[in-house]
C-alpha cells in the first residue's frame, strides 16, 4: 500500500556504504546518483568530503608471499602498500613522502606482528632491500624485472640479440622459471630462443 510519500535511498544511505558501492562494486557517479536518488553533482560533493580510516586487518597466522611497493601521485605524496600474493588482499598501508628502507622494514615487522608468516618477499628493483631482508626468500617483481632491461634496450632495438632479448623478456609472465632460464642461456650463447614446440 503507498504511504503517499517518495523513499530516497540517498537520504538513509551512509557514507561508508557510498564509498563501498563506489570502490568496491565499482558504480559509476551516475549509478549511484540514480540509487541514491540525488545529482551527480551531490554525489560527487559526498565522495569528496567522505573519510574513512584504512584499518589493519586481523591477520590469521596464514601466510605466504608479500608484494611490497610504493605508488605515488604527485610531489611527496605516496601510499606505501603491502599486498597477500595469493589473495591480493591488503596486509599494510601507510601514506609516505619517499619511499626508505625503514618503510619496508616497519611494514614486514607489523604484518609478521600481526600474525602473518611471511614466506617471501616480492619487492622493486631497490637493490639494498635483497641485503635487508636476508632471512627470507625475495624477488624482483617481472614489471620492475621488465622494465630494467627496457632501459637499456630502446624501444625498437635493431641489432638482432637485442630483439631476441626484447622478445624474451615480454613472455617473462608466461614462462616457467625452467623454460626462461633456458631460453635466457640459449640467448647468451647466441642461439636460438624460439621455442619449439
Amino acid at each position: 500500500m503507498a504511504c503517499g510519500r517518495q523513499f530516497r535511498a540517498g537520504e538513509t544511505m551512509t557514507d561508508k556504504e557510498l564509498w563501498r558501492l563506489y570502490q568496491s562494486n565499482k558504480q559509476t557517479i551516475t549509478e549511484l546518483a540514480v540509487i541514491a536518488g540525488k545529482s551527480p553533482s551531490t554525489i560527487k560533493r559526498r565522495l569528496r568530503r567522505i573519510v574513512i580510516e584504512w584499518e589493519q586487518p586481523r591477520l590469521d597466522g596464514t601466510g605466504g608471499f608479500v608484494h611490497l611497493d610504493v605508488t605515488y601521485w604527485g610531489h611527496n605524496r605516496g601510499v606505501f602498500l603491502a599486498l597477500d600474493d595469493a589473495s591480493c588482499r591488503p596486509l599494510y598501508v601507510a601514506f609516505i613522502k619517499r619511499e626508505t628502507i625503514a618503510d619496508y622494514v616497519k611494514a614486514v615487522e607489523t604484518i609478521t606482528r600481526m600474525g602473518y608468516t611471511v614466506r617471501g618477499i616480492v619487492v622493486d628493483g631497490m637493490r639494498s632491500l635483497f641485503d635487508t631482508f636476508p632471512q627470507y626468500k625475495i624477488r624482483m617483481c617481472q614489471f620492475h624485472m621488465r622494465s630494467i632491461v627496457d632501459r637499456y634496450l630502446t624501444k625498437s632495438p635493431r641489432l638482432k640479440a637485442a630483439v631476441a632479448l626484447k622478445e624474451l623478456m615480454g613472455r617473462l609472465t608466461v614462462l616457467t622459471r625452467d623454460e626462461f632460464e633456458k631460453r635466457f642461456g640459449q640467448w647468451r650463447e647466441g642461439g636460438n630462443i624460439r621455442s619449439t614446440a
